[in-house]
C-alpha cells in the first residue's frame, strides 16, 4: 500500500490478501483505510456479514447459493462468516482498498471480500483456495475462474464476468488467434504475473483438470504448490499428483479445447 491506512474494526489484524486484476499481483497487506465508514448498512445471512452504503445492496441470495454449493463441492468449510464489503463505485473501492489496479480483493485469513459487485463469486473462491493451501498465482486465479459460476441460476460453468463466455471458450478464442500462452510460461507466479490475460487459460486448464481428473487431485495440487515455486518445481508436483508431465497434460487440454470448437 502506498500510504498509511486505518483498519476498520473487523480488519484490525492485517492478514495476507489476494488482489485480483487483469495483471494479478502477489498477496499484499490487507485493506486498512477509513473509507469503510460509508458502509453503514450491515446485515447477516447464514454465511455472510454484508456491509454496504445506504441505498446500495448486495445480492445475498446468490452469494449464499454460490458459497453453499462450493463448500459442498470442495468439501471445505470456511472458519467464520465472510465479511463482504460492497462499495458503490470503483473510486470508493480503490480509495479504500487497493489504489488504481485491482478489481476485487479477498482475505482468506479474514475471511473477507472487498468489491463493487453485489455478487462476486471469484473472490469468494479465493477464500476457499486459501483454506486448501497457499498455491501460486496460476492456481489461485485458475481456481477462482474455474468456479466463477452462479448456482442459483443453475449455471455451474466457469464464466467470465465481463463477457459472459466460459473460460474454455476464451481459451479457444486465444488459441485460434495464436495468443494462447504455453502453460510452461505461466505455470509459476513470475511467469503468470508477467503474461497479460494469463488468468483466462489458467481458469480453463484448472477446470479441465477438475472435470477430467477429479476435484480431489486439484485440492492436492493447491496444497502442494507453493506461491514462489519455480516452474520446474510446479511441473514436478503435477507429475507426482497426476502421473503425467506438464506437456502431456497440456496436449490433452488442447485436444479438449479443439474438440469443442
Amino acid at each position: 500500500m502506498s500510504r498509511p491506512l486505518i483498519a476498520p474494526p473487523a480488519l484490525a489484524a492485517v492478514v495476507l490478501a489476494i488482489a485480483c486484476s487483469s495483471s494479478p499481483t502477489a498477496p499484499t497487506a490487507g485493506p486498512t483505510m477509513s473509507a469503510f465508514v460509508q458502509l453503514t448498512e450491515r446485515f447477516e445471512t447464514a454465511h455472510f456479514v454484508l456491509h454496504h452504503a445506504p441505498g446500495d445492496s448486495v445480492d445475498a441470495e446468490r452469494c449464499e447459493a454460490h458459497l453453499q454449493w462450493l463448500s459442498a463441492y470442495l468439501g471445505v468449510a470456511l472458519p467464520a462468516k465472510v465479511d463482504y464489503y460492497k462499495f458503490r463505485e470503483w473510486e470508493d473501492y480503490w480509495a479504500a482498498v487497493s489504489p488504481g489496479t485491482s478489481l476485487g480483493m479477498a482475505q482468506p485469513g479474514g475471511p473477507a471480500v472487498f468489491t463493487i459487485q453485489p455478487f462476486h463469486a471469484h473472490e469468494v473462491v479465493h477464500l476457499f483456495t486459501g483454506q486448501l493451501g497457499s498455491p501460486n498465482s496460476f492456481f489461485h486465479e485458475g481456481m477462482s475462474n474455474a468456479f466463477q459460476n452462479d448456482p442459483l441460476a443453475g449455471d455451474y460453468e466457469g464464466r467470465d464476468h465481463w463477457s459472459g463466455l466460459t473460460f474454455h471458450d476464451l481459451a479457444r478464442q486465444a488459441r485460434a488467434a495464436g495468443t494462447l500462452p504455453r502453460l510452461e510460461t505461466i505455470i509459476d507466479t513470475d511467469g503468470f504475473r508477467s503474461t497479460p490475460g494469463a488468468a483466462r487459460p489458467a481458469g480453463s486448464f484448472v477446470r479441465y483438470l477438475v472435470d477430467t481428473q477429479g476435484v480431489g487431485r486439484m485440492k492436492q495440487t493447491c496444497a502442494a504448490v507453493g506461491w514462489s515455486d519455480s516452474r520446474e518445481t510446479v511441473a514436478d508436483t503435477l507429475l507426482a499428483i497426476y502421473g503425467e508431465s506438464l506437456p502431456e497434460l497440456e496436449r490433452a487440454w488442447l485436444a479438449f479445447l479443439d474438440a469443442g470448437r
